[in-house]
């Protein structure tokens, strides 16, 4: 990962958050061992892609790119469960992982939304 980019969440300065916390502050969502948070669809160049969210912030997220090439600089759009497209720029990427900035930060009770939705959906397929 490139330096300065540990995580999403610490790049952002964002709160962490765990599973069953609020959003306050910031927050961010992330997986448990090994998963994935959410799926979401991003489109860049003239191409559409389903990808896996790693971590997500108000700020951002890091997706997991080994089925796409992107590199550093480039706008995509990204369409997360339930929302419109939202444009932003992909920060980094390396060793099939980058980190995406929205251009306007998400509201913590959208954020709290994703987690809940996601939360709801883990516990139904029987995962922790």
């Amino acid at each position: 990962m490139p330096q300065g980019a540990e995580s999403v969440a610490n790049c952002f300065g964002d709160t962490a958050m765990t599973w069953g916390q609020g959003a306050s502050g910031g927050g961010t969502l992330r997986p448990g061992e090994g998963g994935h948070l959410l799926t979401a669809y991003c489109r860049a160049r003239g191409t559409r892609v389903r990808l896996a969210i790693l971590n997500i912030t108000i700020n951002g997220c890091l997706l997991d790119l080994r089925s796409w090439s992107l590199r550093a600089g480039e706008r995509v759009l990204i369409r997360l469960p339930g929302l419109t497209d939202l444009p932003a720029v992909l920060q980094w990427a390396e060793d099939g992982r980058g980190g995406l900035v929205f251009d306007q930060p998400l509201h913590e009770a959208v954020l709290r939304h994703l987690l809940h939705s996601s939360a709801s959906r883990r516990g139904s397929l029987g995962e922790a």
